[in-house]
């Protein structure tokens, strides 16, 4: 029709608005709405009031010149006559084009041709309106344009990676109407589009990390999956275990790979980016042979802990891990019980911190996730580790819990610059740890409960699902 629908309207001046444009294209124009809205947002609205005053340029392209009227060439600077798929070969560039109901009226074929050089000729934004879902039409009003010739979704939309999608709802027929913008510019009033769909794949998925990383995108709206090709015995929910065909179906859906814990199975990369994590032993103990295996194949490298900073690594960017926080902490008094419970004490340095702490609750027997999280839920004070790396996923979890933690951090001031004030309490020699257990074992029952809550404040602050997202969406955009 030579109109279209109206809910738009207002986000649609909110952009003119804010971009401030001297030039802009109505793709489609019809009655010519869009042609006064925009004549009086571009000059009007400035103080140009009169015709004589104008500055902005104000362009229409129309297939069917019977829609021409006299008000048209009042308003708008040149109307020109043509098919946009005619049109867009040899046409100027402006600050913001828009096409209003105009997409769904081509084929999806030349809708696709047609976006993606209005997109590379719009200098501040691109902007279409359609409808979703079946909307069928005929010619009308003599009109042969005015045909509907495809059908449009949010996911045909996301193909094309508009930085914003807004939807409406037409109330009258409950169907959906949609706005897609194109723009380098941020938009108040629109939520971004993220253009990841990320997979996190690994071997074996030491400490769940590639599921919990994938649980922190899902968390701030990133589609992405973490497959294993071994189970993991420790976590009841991890990620989907998977044939190495599997992963290969999963990683053609992908745009974005991120090969776990120093470790990648080759998949065909055409047009999507690869990410190494390095979070372990297998890292700390080869740094350049990994390096230059992955680094001419990489656009960049996740490194868990500080120390991994600075040794060659392509693109480097720090991201410690998040926790689940559906742990529930328990802030009970044990009168200052000390508990320590390695997986592997040869690693966690178990060994200096009995010699230094005697009476601890210590053990290295293998037990569940859950019975684990049961047994550190009882103490006060959990010491995760006494050695020469960084803190790893036990002392978030014990955080979690509620309970003062005692770990190694050698990048405790990075981290607070990086990140924020950091709960955790440092002890990275013997006389160290010996220090903190005589600082706490001064404190009063209230300053306990205290510091207990400041370390489950600071697990929810930094390390939650949302904020770890957040910081993982940067790095990989």
């Amino acid at each position: 029709m030579p109109t279209s629908r109206f809910e738009h309207t207002s986000d649609v001046m909110s952009i003119l608005r804010q971009l401030e444009p001297q030039s802009f294209l109505d793709v489609g124009c019809g009655f010519g709405r869009w042609g006064f809205l925009a004549r009086e947002f571009c000059d009007v609205s400035r103080g140009r009031v009169y015709r004589k005053d104008w500055l902005a340029r104000i362009d229409a392209v129309e297939a069917f010149p019977r829609y021409i009227e006299a008000w048209h060439k009042a308003i708008y600077s040149n109307i020109y006559q043509a098919a946009v798929q005619d049109f867009i070969e040899d046409m100027d560039e402006y600050d913001v084009i828009f096409a209003g109901d105009v997409m769904e009226h081509l084929q999806f074929n030349d809708a696709k041709v047609v976006i993606r050089a209005l997109a590379t000729k719009a200098r501040k934004a691109f902007i279409i309106a359609l409808p979703l879902g079946p909307s069928p039409q005929g010619a009308v009003y003599g009109n042969l344009y005015e045909q509907h010739n495809s059908e449009w979704s949010v996911d045909v939309l996301k193909q094309f990676k508009p930085k914003y999608i807004k939807l409406y709802e037409i109330s009258a027929t409950g169907r959906q109407y949609a706005l897609a913008i194109w723009t380098s510019s941020v938009l108040s009033g629109f939520e971004a589009q993220s253009d990841l769909n990320c997979l996190f794949v690994s071997f074996d998925d030491w400490a769940n990390l590639g599921h919990l990383l994938s649980k922190s995108l899902d968390s701030v709206g990133v589609r992405s999956k973490a497959v294993a090709f071994h189970p993991h015995s420790f976590y009841k929910e991890q990620a989907e275990i998977c044939s190495v065909k599997q992963y290969q179906e999963y990683a053609e859906d992908a745009n974005v790979i991120v090969a776990m814990h120093s470790q990648y199975s080759p998949v065909n990369m055409t047009g999507k980016r690869l990410f190494v994590f390095h979070g372990g032993t297998i890292y700390r103990n080869n740094k350049s042979r990994l390096n230059n295996h992955f680094n001419n194949r990489v656009t960049g490298t996740i490194l868990q802990h500080y120390e991994f900073l600075e040794n060659g690594a392509k693109n480097e960017q720090w991201l410690l891990p998040p926790v689940d926080l559906s742990i529930k902490p328990d802030y009970g008094y044990y009168d200052k019980r000390f508990a320590h419970y390695p997986r592997h004490p040869e690693v966690k340095g178990s060994s200096r911190i009995l010699a230094v702490v005697p009476l601890i609750d210590y053990s290295v027997e293998i037990v569940s996730y859950e019975a684990n999280l049961e047994r550190m839920s009882k103490c006060d004070i959990y010491i995760e580790q006494l050695c020469d790396h960084e803190w790893g996923l036990t002392a978030l979890e014990a955080a979690a819990l509620g309970k003062i933690v005692i770990t190694t951090f050698r990048g405790l001031k990075e981290y607070n610059k990086e990140y924020g004030e950091c709960e955790l309490l440092v002890a990275n020699t013997e006389d160290e740890l010996r220090q903190r257990i005589e600082e706490i074992m001064s404190w009063s029952e209230k300053q306990i409960l205290e510091k207990k809550q400041a370390t489950r404040k600071w697990a929810e602050t930094y390390h939650s699902f949302e904020a770890v997202g957040q910081r993982l969406q940067r790095i990989l955009n």
